[in-house]
């Protein structure tokens, strides 16, 4: 067993499947972040004169932003490609529905509605999920 298998467990692979969608979204903002222009230029003796080493420039204060916003959002990414390499375990039909759907940000009654069952079963099938997604 690999040292990553002793951090997913049961109850961090389902926190990390109800808040994917979410999850999602904020790195897809990040990045979209990360490569948007500062819109910074001088001209003339401005473009030229030294610049005072306090990291207090448009460019550098975002560069910093970036890189803390890369660490911070990293092991959510991590986390995310957790779930995604191991799609491929959830053989049963249903399962597969419910995992797309969570996945896709419904709401676990949402599920429920959708596959005409209770909320408890849509909860014990995740569970089941969660235990597939981990197991060796």
């Amino acid at each position: 067993m690999n040292e990553n298998n002793h951090y997913y467990t049961v109850e961090k692979v389902l926190y990390i499947i109800k808040n994917y969608h979410a999850n999602q979204k904020l790195i897809n903002e990040v990045v979209q972040q990360s490569f948007k222009s500062v819109g910074v230029s001088q001209y003339g003796i401005q473009a030229v004169m030294p610049k005072a080493d306090d990291n207090t420039g448009t460019v550098e204060k975002q560069a910093i932003l970036t890189e803390k916003a890369i660490k911070r959002y990293s092991k959510i990414s991590t986390d995310l490609k957790y779930i995604q390499d191991r799609w491929y375990r959830i053989e049963d039909d249903t399962e597969a529905m419910i995992l797309s759907l969570i996945l896709s940000g419904y709401s676990m009654q949402k599920v429920a509605d959708i596959l005409n069952v209770d909320r408890t079963t849509v909860t014990r099938k995740l569970e089941r999920i969660a235990y597939n997604l981990i197991e060796i």
